[in-house]
């Protein structure tokens, strides 16, 4: 969106973020401190300089849009919480680039400047996470808040977390986390047997703000308020900043519950997160409510200025949303699925922006997009590596039956799940795969409810894994397009809530995630479980380690934690240690936020940021080479009808202080090449 069709910002409340040259000042506070900033007597302060006024050389570079990009890291080690150090890579005309470290001086922060680059605490919303302020004090990360003495004072007293745990595995900080939401559905009757509970608390990850080491706040489903804003305070402290925020919605305490799903992304490329919401039918009748952010933690609703707002079918059930570049002209576009009264009714519900600096509804059915029946999902994945992303409705399967709706039943034919191959042009073509996608075979004993795409082990094939109610499925992807089904032979078909015993029940498994668990460059699973369907009992998160190619559940790495019942989950690296955290969500009972300290292996994670392709990168690849071994990850936050995870790709280099290369292939096909990338850290890459 033009600036001109956009709405004014909000700024009530803004506080500035301390200022670079602050940053650096803390960094010569720090260095001499004999404590574990570093070793004493070396100059921090000229290394410190050195790092900001490379950085910032990089920034002025060229001008945005630029087909050589700019790379900019803002990262802290995993051993020294706080640290901050800079590098700059000059990309080539042909794409490649150099990550070699300029001067890194521990405590220097040389994120690049941004015109958005302010952050606030609306109103005094820090007191309500409800910690002592010794607790509340250790929680934050050195140098957040502005001002020379706060910098300090964090810098001394944030030694650790209220959240404690054992190393080697996941840990959960939701207890002390100052997370509190309500799940939709909380007030009524008691669940069905076959369910989990009432309500799932559904939550996205979103940036609040618009500097380079930001940490992912949330915003999650709330049957009270509609949502809440939970702005991330470091080390797993979360602070509601919600009644400040500005976000409000007309009868808050709709029953049962006024929004079913979330995602959060820049629609209008202004370098500030907005969110998307599917409201519940008998709430409000559009298709989707926007809300934009202003990276100063404030909301305004603009669906209609936007152009979003369009009406439901009647009877229909929304089913997630999704944000993605769905036509190629670098913005995000929003689709979401629907159960409609009758399977020819179309079953994606696409926004597309448009020229004008909007969005308009589309016909789905004009640009090949016919898709019909009850999508659990409407997915997202490169299948078949154009640089596009196809689209994957993963339906739920009614072979020939007849499906409760309301207080009777519709006659469903045959309806198994589809794949759409993008043509580049914004329209797509069905592929049939057989035994698969289009193929009535695969819904008869199969109810598809999660994916998750990527090269795991390193030979070069896409993958793609689908959760599954019993069978999950883990297809290898041929350059022809044919789909073998690893899960079998590799150990992640997991047909039972306790693996080899069925008097348990069987499995449904809603959404998965890829993770290098052992930061080793070896890819596992974790996949969010529920029950459904005659499965009463309860139901198993699953942990899996890679080792060569067999995938081995590992129920001991979540301690207590994994008879937990989710529909979703969200993936994000909540504590700035460049590892993948998983906040799976709750079904009927409170979510979990898993602090990930399974592994000890070197780690490097990846942002991305668009200025000719959309701003969250969203539908990119970045392959990392580390150890022999090329890891190819997806940046597509959705895996699930709930849970939007944090737009960033995670890697494990085990030893290695460095990948060795670094290659992002962004949407419609340019490709940023880039050596020598450090470990520990956040590296942001532009284009």
């Amino acid at each position: 969106m033009s600036r001109a069709h956009a709405p004014a910002r909000a700024t009530s409340g803004r506080r500035a973020r301390a200022p670079h040259t602050t940053r650096v000042t803390r960094a010569a506070r720090a260095a001499r401190a004999p404590s574990r900033w570093g070793p004493p007597g070396l100059d921090w302060v000229a290394l410190a300089a050195a790092a900001a006024v490379a950085l910032l050389g990089c920034a002025s570079a060229g001008p945005k849009g630029d087909p050589r990009g700019c790379l900019y890291c803002a990262g802290r080690t995993p051993a020294s919480p706080g640290v901050r150090a800079g590098e700059r890579a000059d990309a080539g005309v042909d794409g490649s680039a150099s990550a070699d470290a300029a001067a890194g001086a521990p405590g220097a922060d040389a994120s690049r400047t941004d015109p958005a680059d302010a952050r606030s605490d609306p109103g005094d919303a820090r007191t309500e996470a409800g910690l002592p302020d010794a607790a509340r004090e250790a929680s934050r990360e050195p140098g957040r808040d502005a001002g020379p003495d706060a910098v300090e004072a964090g810098a001394r007293a944030a030694t650790g977390s209220p959240c404690t745990g054992g190393e080697g595995v996941l840990v959960d900080c939701f207890p002390t986390s100052g997370i509190v939401v309500t799940p939709p559905y909380a007030v009524g009757p008691p669940p069905e047997p076959s369910s989990c509970g009432n309500g799932s608390t559904d939550c996205a990850a979103i940036y609040l703000g618009a500097a380079d080491d930001e940490l992912p706040s949330l915003v999650c489903l709330d049957r009270d308020l509609g949502a809440r804003i939970f702005r991330n305070e470091g080390r797993f402290v979360f602070t509601d900043i919600t009644a400040a925020s500005g976000f409000a919605i007309a009868n808050p305490k709709h029953n049962p519950g006024p929004l079913v799903a979330l995602a959060a992304g820049d629609l209008d490329h202004d370098g500030c997160d907005d969110f998307v919401a599917r409201p519940e039918p008998s709430y409000d009748t559009s298709n989707f409510l926007v809300w934009r952010g202003d990276c100063a933690g404030h909301f305004v609703e603009v669906t209609d200025a936007w152009g979003l707002r369009s009406t439901q079918i009647p009877n229909a059930s929304p089913i997630g949303v999704s944000l993605v570049d769905v036509n190629g002209d670098g913005r995000l576009d929003v689709v979401g699925g629907r159960f409609a009264p009758t399977v020819d009714i179309g079953a994606v519900v696409l926004a597309r922006s448009d020229p004008s600096g909007g969005w308009k509804l589309v016909d789905t059915s004009t640009i090949g997009l016919a898709a019909s029946g009850y999508p659990f999902v409407v997915g997202f994945s490169d299948v078949d590596g154009s640089g596009q992303m196809d689209v994957i409705v993963l339906n739920q399967p009614r072979c020939d039956s007849d499906m409760p709706w309301g207080s009777g039943t519709v006659h469903v034919g045959k309806l198994p799940s589809q794949l759409f191959l993008a043509r580049g042009d914004g329209t797509f073509a069905e592929k049939i795969v057989p035994g698969v996608f289009g193929d009535t075979s695969f819904c008869l004993s199969n109810s598809p409810m999660g994916l998750v795409g990527g090269d795991s082990d390193g030979d070069g094939t896409w993958e793609l894994f689908i959760t599954d109610f019993m069978k999950q499925r883990h297809f290898a992807i041929g350059k022809d397009l044919s789909f073998v089904d690893l899960a079998p032979s590799d150990g992640s078909e997991l047909d039972w809530n306790v693996e080899g015993d069925p008097s348990q029940g069987y499995m449904v498994g809603w959404s998965a995630h890829f993770v290098d668990w052992g930061r080793d460059g070896n890819t596992g699973l974790f996949v969010a479980c529920g029950k459904d369907e005659g499965n009463t009992l309860q139901p198993y998160s699953k942990l899996l380690l890679r080792s060569g190619t067999h995938l081995g559940l590992h129920p001991e790495l979540l301690p207590g934690l994994d008879a937990h019942c989710s529909d979703g989950s969200t993936a994000a690296d909540f504590d700035g240690d460049a590892v993948m955290d998983i906040m799976p969500d709750g079904w009927g009972e409170s979510p979990e936020l898993l602090w990930n300290r399974v592994g000890t292996g070197a780690a490097l994670s990846i942002r991305l940021r668009g200025t000719t392709s959309n701003a969250s990168g969203i539908g990119a690849k970045v392959a990392v080479t580390s150890n022999g071994k090329t890891i190819t990850r997806e940046i597509y936050p959705g895996s699930a009808r709930r849970g939007w995870s944090e737009p960033r790709a995670f890697f494990g280099l085990g030893s290695n202080a460095a990948a060795d290369q670094v290659v992002v292939t962004w949407p419609g096909g340019a490709v940023q090449t880039l050596s020598n990338v450090a470990a520990g850290r956040m590296t942001i890459i532009e284009h």
